[in-house]
């Protein structure tokens, strides 16, 4: 957790934050997701403390997207409380993080996106290469 930690404030506290990603992969049960968010609690406090910066923090769970064009509607959402339909929320979405000198005060703080079970949103050959990176024998069922 000290290098989530780490990486996920280091990214936050620089004066530019631009693509960073981060990918935690493994079997399934071991504790990724509940240590991210613990993590997230942790800065958090943080926050709330005045030790660092805001943040807007958006957890997805991809098993709760049918189908997945709707990452772009619940992300747009959370950034701005607003429901629109995924092609709308993606023509935003892109230019809200494709230029960044137009963007509100408000909007200015970097943007954490945690995605669970990311590999329900991605095609099969992403899945199968997710798989392979995983160590997983499931492959064979594709």
């Amino acid at each position: 957790m000290e290098e989530i930690t780490a990486y996920i404030k280091g990214s936050i506290c620089e004066d530019q934050c631009l693509g960073k990603c981060l990918y935690i992969h493994g079997v399934p049960g071991t504790g990724k997701t509940m240590s991210v968010l613990s993590v997230m609690r942790n800065l958090k406090s943080e926050v709330d403390a005045g030790s660092i910066k805001p943040y807007c923090f958006v957890e997805i769970n991809g098993l709760k997207l049918t189908p997945s064009e709707h990452i772009y509607s619940v992300i747009y959402e959370a950034l701005n409380g607003q429901r629109v339909g995924w092609k709308k929320a993606l023509k935003l979405l892109n230019e809200r993080f494709s230029n960044g000198t137009e963007r509100g005060k408000e909007d200015n703080r970097p943007c954490i996106l945690l995605i669970d079970e990311l590999v329900l949103l991605v095609t099969v050959f992403a899945y199968y290469l997710s798989s392979c990176l995983c160590g997983t024998e499931f492959v064979n069922e594709i």
